[in-house]
């Protein structure tokens, strides 16, 4: 928080707001965010369940967010 106070003493402009966006677009965006929300439901839900230890529960989510970087890579270099 200071950090950000002492930009904006420093210059005003750090500060401007950006684009209002309406409710839908919000919904949507969450959309895209369904990577996390596997990798989270995955881990914890592991956890939870007794499938799997903490330690356990980390090398399966270090494991599935390479996996899912991955794919979003491949996909990525496909497209370009």
């Amino acid at each position: 928080m200071l950090t950000i106070g002492f930009h904006m003493l420093a210059d005003a402009a750090y500060g401007t707001p950006g684009p209002n966006n309406s409710f839908l677009d919000k919904i949507k965006a969450l959309g895209k965010m369904w990577s996390a929300g596997f990798l989270f439901i995955i881990v914890i839900g592991g956890i939870y369940l007794g499938w799997f230890s903490a330690n356990e529960a980390a090398g399966i989510g270090a494991f599935l967010a390479f996996a899912i970087g991955f794919s979003f890579e491949k996909a990525y270099l496909a497209r370009v």
